[in-house]
């Protein structure tokens, strides 16, 4: 079958044929990214991902119009350029790491060689991790598509709520990323205390600046929706669906922050399934019961929506801190019998 008829859908399916010589560059950037970060070098990558973007925006004319002798490929163009960027970006990742001063007496390209038993430890500790990661981003998608059941504002007023909780998210997400690396430095160098105080100032770190977005969103929610729509009816429902928003920051801030520090300690099956559980297993059906039936409450629509968002997000709060604690106590246990 030919692969612009797959589907009928020709633009889309050469858009993603397109995107898919992207793939391996992506994967060896985050791989050459990881290592940056474990090493404490978060600068290089940072500076990396913005040349790819400030290229990514010619390339995209170049290739969408056709331009300087090019072919106009429009829509399906996109998908080369982002190919294209992602690969440079790998290339120019590879370029620094191997001129490195620092990094070149650490790793030798030419003698790395196949380990299964690490490549089964390294599959063993990231696959949670990468499956935590998509149960959290998974959980608002779906909630997105079931809240098209209820009617197109609703819609409209839940996309606005859960892109500004996206930026926001940002914040956290890098502290907890930022722990992750502080943490297992700590316990590679043998400091459990300096883990221990790493772990809590990280936290509440994450939690305080998380407090920053509820005043944002408290205090000036009609001037962060103006961005987004100028229309009555998306406006108020939006509003309402932000002080949700502003509920659930600090215990989002918790609970990704919290996870951070489980990864520096290498605990990450655990607080996967803790994940399932808060998001699929109570936030989604939660919100589903609310949002959508009359079981508990008449109908709240996007409102159940947001109430199950926020009752999961509490829950993994709670239960990645007690997760963090338990792991800190049984360390310090083992510590001492070794003692």
């Amino acid at each position: 079958m030919d692969r612009c008829s797959i589907g009928n859908h020709p633009i889309a399916s050469d858009y993603a044929y397109a995107l898919a010589f992207g793939v391996p560059g992506i994967a060896l950037f985050y791989t050459l990214n990881g290592f940056c970060e474990g090493m404490n070098n978060t600068k290089a990558p940072m500076i990396i991902s913005v040349i790819g973007l400030l290229v990514n925006i010619p390339v995209n004319y170049v290739l969408i119009y056709g331009k300087f002798g090019f072919p106009e490929l429009g829509a399906v163009g996109c998908g080369w350029a982002t190919s294209l960027v992602y690969w440079l970006m790998s290339a120019l990742l590879y370029s620094y790491i191997r001129g490195h001063h620092h990094f070149k007496t650490i790793i030798r390209f030419s003698d790395a060689k196949p380990r299964l038993a690490e490549i089964f430890n390294l599959l063993k500790l990231g696959l949670p991790i990468g499956m935590n990661i998509a149960v959290c981003g998974s959980i608002f998608a779906v909630i997105a598509l079931l809240i098209g059941r209820i009617g197109a504002e609703n819609v409209a007023a839940a996309q606005i709520a859960l892109n500004i909780s996206s930026m926001t998210y940002v914040i956290p997400m890098s502290i907890s990323f930022g722990i992750t690396i502080r943490v297992g430095h700590a316990l590679g160098a043998k400091d459990d205390v300096g883990a221990v105080e790493r772990s809590k100032i990280g936290i509440v770190v994450a939690a305080m600046l998380s407090l920053c977005s509820v005043a944002m969103f408290l205090l000036f929610p009609d001037w962060i929706i103006r961005l987004y729509t100028t229309d009555p009816a998306v406006s108020a429902t939006a509003a309402t669906l932000l002080v949700f928003t502003a509920m659930y920051q600090f215990s989002d801030a918790l609970q990704t922050s919290a996870n951070g520090a489980l990864r520096g300690y290498k605990d990450t099956k655990v607080p996967m399934i803790l994940a399932i559980a808060s998001y699929w297993g109570l936030a989604l059906p939660l919100g589903v019961v609310l949002g959508l039936t009359d079981h508990i409450v008449p109908a709240m629509g996007e409102k159940g929506f947001w109430v199950g968002i926020l009752s999961g997000l509490t829950v993994a709060a709670i239960l990645m801190l007690l997760r963090l604690r338990s792991v800190i106590k049984r360390r310090d246990a083992q510590l001492a019998n070794g003692a």
